[in-house]
Formats: structure tokens, C-alpha cells, sequence
């Protein structure tokens, strides 16, 4: 009996095997230069570069804003207008910022977190940041904070919320 369960599972391998060979003379495999040259979950030099090259209008892509439409089609409700692609400029690693997407108005925060949590008061230092650097002198700005699992708070007013 156990010689018969040995039969049958070394069948099964022989099996996986044909397949196997089959797929990889199909031209199927599990290669990747990408994860041969960086680590799968390096968020700096892998996935914000990737998103950045792809959704830069000004990419090497030649695809324009097309991709950068796509991306912002995917944010929820509201935020899908919220950058006019038309306008709009991709930066990564602006200010610490993985990518930052503004239209000169409206500015949209990227923070890739893989398996880290933020850093305390990193979104503040975000927002200072691009208060400073493109609305120097101006009070009367805001912003929405949006995670994964929706809006932290509907609207935080950069002279109350920020600065406190």
C-alpha cells in the first residue's frame, strides 16, 4: 500500500514536470530582470521609479498624460478630478516625497509604504514642505489627507491643523 502512494504521488511529479517543460518550451517562465537587479519590495528605487515612469507625462513612454489619467482614474469619488492631467507635473522624491503630482493648484501626495508605517508627523512635514516651497506667504491653504482605508479627516487647514 505505501509502495502504491509512492507510485502515485512520484506519477503526479512526473506529471507537474511534462508540464512544466511545456509551459517553459512555450515560452513561459518566472523570470524578471527587474527582481534580479532590486529587491521585490524596495519602494524607492522599484516601485516609486516604476509608478513615476509611467505616470510622468513627460516619460520616456511617449504616451503623454495617458497613463497619468489612468492612474488618477483609479482614486476614489472626488479625488478623480482633482489634478487636471492636462497641466499636471510628476516629481519623485521631491521634498522626501516619494511622488508628488500637482497642477499648480492642487497638489497629490504619494507615499509608497510596503511594510513600513509612517513616521510620526511625516504628512505635516509633507504639507510644510509644499506650503513652503510653492505657496510661500499664503494662509488660506488645505488639504485631504487620504489612506488606503478612506479620509483621515474631510479638510485640515494648514494654519490650525498643521502648525499645532
Amino acid at each position: 500500500m505505501e509502495a502504491q502512494k509512492i507510485e502515485e504521488c512520484l506519477a503526479v511529479y512526473q506529471d507537474l514536470k511534462a508540464n512544466n517543460k511545456n509551459l517553459i518550451e512555450q515560452g513561459v517562465h518566472d523570470y524578471s530582470l527587474i527582481n534580479s537587479l532590486l529587491k521585490s519590495n524596495d519602494e524607492v528605487r522599484l516601485h516609486s521609479r516604476f509608478i513615476f515612469s509611467m505616470i510622468n507625462p513627460d516619460g520616456l513612454h511617449y504616451c503623454g498624460n495617458e497613463f497619468l489619467k489612468f492612474f488618477l482614474d483609479l482614486l476614489p469619488g472626488e479625488l478623480k478630478s482633482f489634478i487636471d492631467p492636462e497641466s499636471a507635473r510628476v516629481f519623485k522624491e521631491k521634498g522626501k516625497i516619494d511622488l508628488l503630482i500637482h497642477d499648480d493648484n492642487n497638489f497629490l501626495i504619494v507615499e509608497n509604504k510596503l511594510s513600513a508605517v509612517d513616521q510620526k508627523y511625516q504628512i505635516t512635514r509633507y504639507i510644510q514642505y509644499i506650503q513652503k516651497e510653492f505657496f510661500e506667504g499664503r494662509e488660506d491653504i488645505s488639504s485631504n489627507i487620504l489612506r488606503r482605508t478612506g479620509f483621515v479627516t474631510p479638510s485640515l487647514t494648514f494654519n490650525t491643523d498643521v502648525l499645532d
